[in-house]
C-alpha cells in the first residue's frame, strides 16, 4: 500500500496577469487566492521566457529555456514528459484535467487519468469543468501520492468572447469580463481547496503567460463579418478553410491557406482601426490593443503569479525579486527531495523560502513563432534593472529599452540614448545563448563516458 502524500496539485490559469490579482490594477473578488498568497510564498515578478503557451509549459516542465529545450508550437513536445516519469518512477499516481490539444494530449499520454477540456469553442469551469475537476480531486486521495497537473483556459476564450453567468455580471466582481471571470475561477480554487488536505498536498497556482486586456478590444478585434464570408467561400473554394479548423497549428501542421489569408486580412483591418483610434486613446491604451506573437515583451504578457503554499511551506512575506518560470520544476524536486538535473536552466525557490535572498539572475526573452521550423521576431532579455528586446534580423524592427526601476509600465523607450547598456545587454543575451552549446558539451563528454565504463565492462 503506497504512503499518504506528499499530493501536487499544479494549476496553470492560462493568460492570468499578476497585475490583476494584486495591486492597484486588481478590481476581481479573490478571497481564496488572497488565502493562498496569506499562507504561502508568493513570488509577484515571475518571468516566463515567451508570449505563448507552448514553449512556456514547455520551460517549466524541462527546467530550460525554449531555445534550449526546443519545445515551440510545432516540435519537442515529448521533452517536456520527464517531469512527470520521474513522478511515476516516485509510484506518483498522474492525472491531468488539460486542454484538448496535441501539445497536452502529448503531454498526458501516460497518465494514469486525463479529463480533456474542450476548445473551439473553450469549455470553462462553469461549462462542465469544474465539476469533473472536483470528482476527481476526490478520486485522488485512493492513490496516494498523486500529481493533479490543471491548465484552465477560463481567461482564454474562443474569440475573446467572455461568457459571464449573471450572478458575476456585476463590477463588484470585476470592472472588466477579465477581472469577472478571475473571480469566477476564484470560486472554483475555494471549492477545490474544500477537498484538498493541505498538510499532505503541495499546491502550485501560476500561468503560462499574461495577456493584453482592454475595454475595446471586441471594437478592434472582432471579424465576424469577415469569417462568414469566407464560410461562405469556402462552398466554391474548397482550399478555403474556415476560422472553425484555425487550431490546426495545435496538430502540428502549418495554418490552412483559409486560415493564413484570414489572419492576413485581420492584421489590416486591426492596423486601420488601431490607427483611427490613437486619436482618442493614451499610450497604454492603445497598446492593450496589441495581440500576442508580434514584435513586443511588455510586462502584462510575460509577467505572471507564482503561489507555491501547503505541504508544511511556511508563509514568507511577498517576495518581488526576479524568478523565472523554470525555477518551478527544480523547486518541488527541492521540497520532494528528489535529484535536479545538471541541464536544468532553473534554479530550486527553495532559499528564497526560507528567508535567504539568492541574487537576481538576468532572464532570456524571445517572441515564440508562429510557423513551423522559424524562429520568432524578437529576442530581448530582463534584468532586475533594465528590459532590452530586438528584432532577430537586423532592421526589420526597433530595439526597445526600459528602465524598470524608474519606468514601470515600459512607457520610455531609451534604446537611442543608452547605446552603451544596449551593448552590455546584447552581451547577456549572446553569454546565455553560447551557453547552451557549453551545457550540450558537457553532457555529450558525460554520455561518451559512460558508454566507455560499459565498453570496458564488456571486454
Amino acid at each position: 500500500m503506497k504512503n499518504s502524500g506528499p499530493n501536487i496539485l499544479f494549476i496553470i490559469i492560462d493568460s492570468l496577469r499578476v497585475d490583476r490579482i494584486t495591486g492597484s490594477l486588481k478590481t476581481a473578488k479573490t478571497p481564496n487566492l488572497d488565502k493562498l498568497i496569506n499562507t504561502g510564498v508568493f513570488f509577484d515578478h515571475t518571468i516566463a521566457p515567451s508570449d505563448t503557451t507552448n514553449p512556456n509549459i514547455g520551460s517549466i516542465f524541462t527546467a530550460q529555456y525554449p531555445f534550449r529545450s526546443g519545445v515551440d508550437m510545432y516540435r519537442n513536445h515529448k521533452k517536456s514528459c520527464k517531469f512527470f516519469k520521474n513522478l511515476n518512477e516516485n509510484d506518483f499516481f498522474r492525472c491531468a484535467t488539460v486542454p484538448n490539444t496535441s501539445f497536452f494530449r502529448t503531454l498526458t499520454k501516460d497518465f494514469e487519468h486525463t479529463d480533456f477540456i474542450e476548445i473551439n469553442p473553450n469549455q470553462s469551469l462553469e461549462d462542465g469543468v469544474g465539476d469533473k475537476l472536483l470528482k476527481q480531486i476526490q478520486l485522488n486521495s485512493m492513490n496516494s501520492p498523486w500529481i493533479h497537473y490543471v491548465h484552465l483556459l477560463d481567461l482564454h476564450p474562443t474569440k475573446n468572447q467572455f461568457l459571464i453567468p449573471e450572478k458575476y455580471n456585476d463590477e463588484k466582481f470585476g470592472k472588466s469580463k477579465y477581472d469577472q471571470t478571475i473571480s469566477i475561477i476564484d470560486e472554483w480554487i475555494g471549492k477545490i481547496l474544500a477537498k484538498v488536505n493541505l498538510n499532505n498536498t503541495l499546491i502550485i497556482v501560476s500561468s503560462d503567460h499574461g495577456e493584453y486586456i482592454s475595454e475595446y478590444t471586441n471594437l478592434i478585434h472582432n471579424i465576424d463579418n469577415l469569417e462568414n464570408v469566407f464560410k461562405k467561400l469556402k462552398n466554391y473554394l474548397p482550399f478555403l478553410e474556415s476560422m472553425a479548423n484555425a487550431g490546426n497549428w495545435q496538430k502540428n501542421k502549418a495554418p490552412s491557406i483559409g486560415t493564413q489569408l484570414i489572419n492576413n486580412t485581420r492584421k489590416i483591418i486591426f492596423e486601420r482601426r488601431k490607427s483611427k483610434l490613437k486619436k482618442y486613446l493614451t499610450e497604454s491604451e492603445i497598446r492593450s490593443l496589441n495581440y500576442r506573437l508580434q514584435w513586443d515583451l511588455f510586462d502584462e504578457i510575460i509577467r505572471v503569479p507564482l503561489i507555491f503554499v501547503g505541504y508544511g511551506i511556511k508563509h514568507v512575506p511577498l517576495i518581488d525579486k526576479q524568478i523565472h518560470q523554470m525555477d518551478i520544476v527544480p523547486t518541488i524536486n527541492d521540497i520532494l527531495q528528489l535529484p535536479n538535473e545538471k541541464i536544468f536552466d532553473g534554479r530550486s525557490l527553495l532559499p528564497f523560502m526560507k528567508n535567504i535572498t539568492p541574487s537576481e539572475k538576468p532572464i532570456y526573452l524571445e517572441t515564440a513563432t508562429t510557423k513551423p521550423k522559424s524562429l520568432g521576431n524578437v529576442v530581448g532579455i530582463r534584468t532586475p534593472e533594465y528590459k532590452m528586446y530586438k528584432p532577430r534580423l537586423t532592421g526589420s524592427y526597433q530595439t526597445k529599452l526600459f528602465d524598470l526601476k524608474n519606468d514601470p509600465l515600459e512607457l520610455n523607450n531609451l534604446a537611442k540614448n543608452e547605446p552603451i547598456i544596449i551593448k552590455k545587454l546584447s552581451k547577456m543575451i549572446f553569454d546565455i545563448q553560447r551557453s547552451d552549446f557549453s551545457k550540450e558539451k558537457e553532457l555529450l563528454k558525460k554520455r561518451i563516458r559512460q558508454k566507455r565504463r560499459l565498453l570496458t565492462l564488456k571486454e
